[in-house]
């Protein structure tokens, strides 16, 4: 893993940024911290939307579901890749992103973190909110490698490429809110409270119905045995 000067000597380079100057980069003893420059959001009515965090916070509701755009825009070596999560400063607030993952060597441009608020609070993304920590890797066996150049279809040049295709993901897969199993269970169970209440209602009238016919079946065989005797 990259770790101390190595960083730097990338940064001062332009290896890890394309958009920033070295010294705004935030650089940790073994990682870098990237900062949240916009976000992408489903709206009241089921429409994609975009919040510039250069204006002004974002309030992130509870159970709320939104995507967060880097302000950097990456410029990876080809024998260098990434991994990416969001920072336990933000965990601990109960954030948590789910599409963590690997950055393939020789990416450039800006990324993304989609994000869930499942604390009980409301959250603010305020601008510039350091929202994802990156760890760098060199490759070994360079040579032994086939392609090391990432596939055109999973690279993107541009910040204006990369901000549409992303609300158009967003906007296919929608998922604005969170809303828990128990939650989910509760609300199907009202909604289809006169329904059960009514089947419960006829099977047990039906449980019913068949004990008194037993009832009055075993009564008049009792009866009819008596009558017989006398």
């Amino acid at each position: 893993m990259l770790a101390g000067q190595s960083l730097e000597d990338l940064a001062k380079q332009g290896h890890l940024f394309t958009n920033l100057d070295p010294s705004e980069v935030l650089l940790e003893p073994s990682s870098i911290d990237l900062r949240a420059s916009l976000v992408i959001h489903t709206g009241d009515k089921g429409e994609t939307l975009q919040h510039d965090l250069t204006s002004e916070p974002f309030k992130l509701g509870p159970g709320k579901i939104v995507t967060l755009v880097s302000r950097e825009d990456l410029n990876l070596p080809k024998n260098v890749a990434g991994v990416m999560f969001a920072p336990n400063r933000v965990a601990e607030c109960g954030i948590v992103a789910f599409n963590v993952g690997h950055i393939d060597p020789g990416y450039q441009g800006p990324v993304n973190l989609r994000v869930v608020n499942l604390g009980g609070m409301e959250y603010t993304i305020d601008p510039g909110m350091e929202f994802a920590t990156v760890l760098l890797f060199p490759l070994v066996d360079l040579g032994q490698a086939k392609d090391t150049t990432i596939s055109p279809r999973r690279r993107w040049r541009t910040r204006d490429e990369y901000v549409p295709s992303l609300k158009a993901v967003v906007a296919r897969w929608g998922g604005a809110t969170y809303k828990p199993p128990s939650e989910e269970i509760a609300q199907a169970v009202v909604e289809n409270l006169p329904r059960i209440l009514i089947r419960g209602f006829l099977g047990w009238g039906m449980i019913l119905f068949t004990l008194m016919l037993l009832f009055l079946g075993i009564v008049t065989i009792a009866l009819m045995v008596a009558e017989i005797v006398r």
